[in-house]
């Protein structure tokens, strides 16, 4: 009797164990750019709203933090999954190490979704990262499994439970995604575009014409909007990047003691001098739209960079586009 008693409770004990390890690991960090690691925890799935004021930790700042969630993610059927993600402010998605949503910017409660083939039964690498760099913070996580899906139009998402996400390890190598994994579509004009990633911005800043004070890192949201957009070789913006800068005005009016920075950017092809010119006048452009909309011209300053800071030197059309770019510094 006390045998099986005792095997009952190792039972009991291992499964349980079993249990706690289901969910994903949660690094949180102060700052937007995994500052400095606070608290690790799991977290059984990624459905989360931080109000105004609030933030996942106590102490850290509700205006700057962001978070790091590990695992493994189980298919339970063949096909085609879409993930979707409502955000405040920026998200990445990794799944087998390949990138499914790239939203990595300042959002407002916004949607973005990806699509890609798994295996039924298989266990792939999962890793979400986000940030908040202002006000309240949001993120639901949810998939549409091929059983899932809508019949006739729409889609049928559902939270992604504890069940398909685990900690513990696995006898199977992991598993790279299937060769047909599709990218996310491209999203309908009048739909969230998703932005490029942004790169660590330097510490140490080139000392600009006029005076700039001193940058803290732990409280400033840099972002690179990929829809403000100006006609090729001038400083003329394209009226799809109206309504970006209207959600940015919208913000700062909300908050009146916030300063903004405009960095502008050309690509590296072409005269240097010229192209310091331009980004110049394209980062001014953007201030003269903001002072339009009610901005104070006391809280924006701008400064232009050429093309001396590229994301990308690949010498391709659409990588030089990537270049061609305005940057927002929020203090």
């Amino acid at each position: 009797m006390k045998k099986h008693f005792l095997s009952i409770n190792f039972l009991f004990i291992f499964s349980h164990f079993l249990i706690a390890q289901q969910g994903l690991k949660g690094e949180y960090y102060a700052g937007t750019n995994f500052n400095t690691l606070v608290l690790t925890r799991i977290d059984p799935q990624i459905d989360f709203d931080w109000r105004i004021g609030t933030a996942p930790v106590n102490g850290m700042n509700p205006n700057a933090y962001s978070i790091r969630w590990t695992g493994r993610l189980q298919a339970p059927t063949s096909g085609t999954y879409t993930f979707s993600a409502k955000v405040d402010d920026g998200i990445r998605l990794w799944i087998g190490n390949v990138k499914i949503l790239d939203a990595w910017g300042m959002h407002d409660s916004e949607d973005f979704s990806g699509k890609v083939v798994l295996e039924k039964g298989k266990k792939y690498d999962l890793k979400v990262e986000y940030f908040n760099g202002l006000r309240e913070g949001e993120i639901h996580l949810l998939w549409e499994t091929p059983d899932d899906k809508a019949k006739y139009f729409g889609h049928n998402y559902k939270p992604i439970y504890s069940q398909y996400l685990s900690q513990t390890p696995i006898n199977q190598p992991n598993q790279p995604l299937s060769k047909k994994a599709e990218t996310p579509p491209q999203k309908p004009a009048n739909k969230p575009v998703a932005a490029k990633p942004i790169p660590k911005p330097n510490k140490t800043l080139p000392s600009p014409k006029e005076s700039y004070r001193s940058v803290n890192w732990d409280t400033v949201t840099k972002y690179a909007p990929k829809n403000v957009l100006f006609e090729k070789s001038k400083a003329t913006m394209l009226p799809s990047s109206f309504a970006e800068l209207d959600n940015l005005a919208t913000t700062l009016k909300r908050f009146p003691k916030k300063k903004l920075t405009i960095e502008g950017h050309t690509d590296y092809v072409g005269d240097e001098k010229l192209n310091m010119q331009l980004s110049e006048e394209r980062a001014k452009t953007v201030v003269d739209y903001l002072i339009k909309k009610g901005i104070g011209s006391n809280r924006l300053t701008y400064r232009g960079f050429g093309g001396s800071r590229p994301i990308s030197k690949e010498d391709t059309p659409e990588e030089h586009a990537q270049n061609r770019r305005v940057e927002f510094i929020i203090e």
